[in-house]
């Protein structure tokens, strides 16, 4: 997804409600299984140093893990997958305007590993100061925004931003070449004319009286 925020477009992706509503069950689940396995020690062996609920959990093996908790797992690593692929798309298409590497959120599942749930990447996308550098810098940007095979609706909403900027660096470009034209036109008549009047002054010299010319013709 893309989030263009004053001079910066920032591509990012987020967790998808499908993994939000897995882990949940799955904490919930591991949650219900370590107090029904607590209580019985708790009863028997009140003198026991209690742990804190706030330290990390441990890594599992796959072979201690529940089937809840491996189907996350499995969804979180296919998410991380996508992910990455998504931003480095946008990345490679930015080119020299991307600010940095791609940034990623990461999740912890149920294993204990790290994946990334959700990535950004920062394009400047400024104007420049020659409106055709503005164009092709335009047009890199909606590029970057369309380069995942899937984009989302931020990411084509940027797009059509980028679009439009490109729609007005042309206008731009057409008005500096019909100001050319035009100062170039201007100037044309005025050196025939000094011309005309050159010959005019030669002319004249030339005749032992005054001559009246006709310069209607």
């Amino acid at each position: 997804m893309i989030e263009a925020t004053g001079t910066t477009v920032s591509i990012n992706t987020t967790l998808t409600p499908q993994i939000q509503r897995q882990q949940t069950e799955s904490e919930t689940s591991a949650e219900g299984t370590q107090q029904a396995s607590d209580s019985p020690r708790q009863s028997s062996r009140s003198d026991e140093k209690t742990v804190s609920t706030n330290e990390p959990k441990p890594a599992q093996t796959t072979d201690e893990l529940g089937t809840a908790e491996l189907r996350l797992v499995q969804e979180l690593k296919s998410r991380d997958q996508a992910v990455r692929a998504h931003e480095l798309a946008h990345l490679s298409a930015a080119g020299q305007f991307a600010r940095g590497g791609a940034q990623f959120d990461y999740k912890v599942g149920p294993d204990g590993n790290r994946y990334a749930v959700g990535g950004e990447v920062s394009i400047d996308s400024s104007r420049e100061s020659d409106p055709q550098q503005t164009l092709e810098k335009a047009e890199t940007i909606r590029q970057a925004a369309l380069a995942p095979a899937d984009p989302s609706s931020q990411d084509r909403r940027v797009a059509m931003q980028a679009t439009a900027m490109a729609a007005q660096a042309r206008v731009e470009i057409a008005r500096e070449l019909s100001q050319g034209e035009t100062e170039a036109g201007n100037q044309q008549p005025s050196s025939t004319a000094r011309g005309i009047d050159r010959l005019i002054t030669v002319q004249s010299a030339d005749q032992p009286d005054p001559v009246l010319i006709d310069m209607s013709a």
